[in-house]
């Protein structure tokens, strides 16, 4: 009898793990970014956010999806959106964006998060730990590397821009990195960066004043980082088309 109810235990706890399985906060290394969130001053979100995956497909990306690693993305002036890859790496891009979330040489070790930008504007948040991981992002001029900070990086037609309100941004080409209130602006006649005494606030609004919805997106993911409310985001995932959300604080998994 006891084997027979030991049995019928493993085989209930086995179908409860293949319908919802559980993901500890370490497996977040492996797990591919989340998008989170679209904000718009006009119509619905479901207005456009076009992905196209590394299968080549075209899909209608909609809020609490994965971007899988390879995927590009394209959205219109009148939209933004925010991709968390894990609780302390996360960015939010708008303008009218044309990026992709780029394979990468990941591992446990050294996390590195890869993403391009082709047009548009992101503004990026990353902290050291756990595991210090750092983002590297491509643009069709530089390669910009960053392991804690916050920065402002936009890339127009001939023009790349980049603004750091925290930490330090490292262009590939360049021995030494850039610091707090540097404004480097690279164009295909070369490059000058400055120390400014700007405000990094002052320097936020005017950028998201230029497109509509990144403002509203901005200030919400601004004020959850600095709150520590992102922390306690820790993923959504899709399984046969089925969603769950998990929120978890230490290493409990809720």
């Amino acid at each position: 009898m006891a084997l027979k109810f030991g049995s019928l235990f493993l085989v209930f706890i086995s179908q409860l793990c293949q319908a919802a399985p559980i993901y500890l906060p370490e497996d977040e290394f492996t797990l591919p970014p989340l998008f989170s969130q679209i904000a718009s001053q006009s119509g619905s979100p479901g207005d456009g956010m076009n992905v196209i995956s590394s299968k080549n497909q075209r899909r209608h990306a909609v809020k609490g999806e994965w971007f899988d690693y390879g995927d590009s993305m394209s959205l219109p002036e009148s939209l933004a959106f925010e991709v968390i890859h894990r609780e302390n790496v996360k960015w939010i891009g708008g303008g009218v964006f044309q990026g992709q979330v780029a394979p990468s040489p990941w591992s446990r070790q050294d996390p590195a998060y890869e993403v391009s930008l082709k047009r548009g504007w992101m503004k990026v948040w990353i902290k050291p730990e756990p595991g210090k991981p750092i983002i590297r992002i491509t643009t069709p001029d530089e390669v910009f590397i960053a392991k804690e900070a916050e920065f402002w990086l936009s890339v127009h037609t001939g023009k790349t821009e980049l603004y750091v309100a925290k930490g330090e941004v490292k262009p590939k080409s360049s021995e030494v990195p850039y610091g707090p209130r540097t404004y480097l602006v690279r164009q295909t006649s070369g490059a000058k960066a400055g120390s400014r005494e700007w405000d990094p606030d002052a320097i936020e609004v005017q950028i998201a004043g230029s497109f509509p919805a990144l403002g509203q997106l901005m200030t919400k993911a601004q004020k959850d980082w600095d709150s520590g409310k992102s922390a306690l985001i820790y993923a959504t995932y899709r399984k046969r088309g089925w969603r769950q959300a998990h929120r978890f604080k230490g290493a409990s998994a809720k």
